[in-house]
């Protein structure tokens, strides 16, 4: 670990023995890292992941969004807050639209490198950002 560091990181398969549930011997090591005071950080990719193998699992996007929060609620878990909870609600409340696809409008808009393009009209009317490319 870099010395300057501040965190080191979990994976997706570290979060999803918490909300699987799948693999006890790993979800009480996952705790004992938890417990023993280390500070973590879960980057946004870990995020994602843990979305998709959730989705393959069948849990609805409320119970997804929900597990995904509480874990990173731990308070030894830091994560990119100001950008993933603003999304975490709009994946409740845009059930059409998919987690990749509100994160990629919420990284060009944080880069400022909108409007962002697109053949999928029901994500250029659901998101502020992306903007219908006309095909006739």
């Amino acid at each position: 670990m870099d010395s300057k560091s501040k965190y080191t990181s979990l994976d997706t398969s570290f979060i999803l023995r918490f909300v699987l549930l799948d693999n006890q011997p790993q979800l009480i090591r996952a705790k004992e890292m938890l417990i023993n005071g280390g500070e973590y950080y879960v980057d946004g990719v870990a995020i994602m992941e843990c979305v998709y193998v959730m989705t393959k699992n069948g849990f609805s996007r409320k119970e997804m969004i929900g597990d995904i929060r509480d874990f990173l609620l731990n308070p030894s878990i830091h994560y990119h807050k100001d950008f993933f909870d603003p999304i975490f609600q709009d994946y409740i409340s845009h059930p059409s639209l998919s987690f990749d696809d509100l994160v990629l409008a919420a990284r060009v808009e944080e880069k400022g490198y909108t409007p962002l393009y697109t053949f999928d009209q029901k994500f250029a009317h659901q998101s502020k950002v992306a903007k219908l490319v006309p095909t006739a």
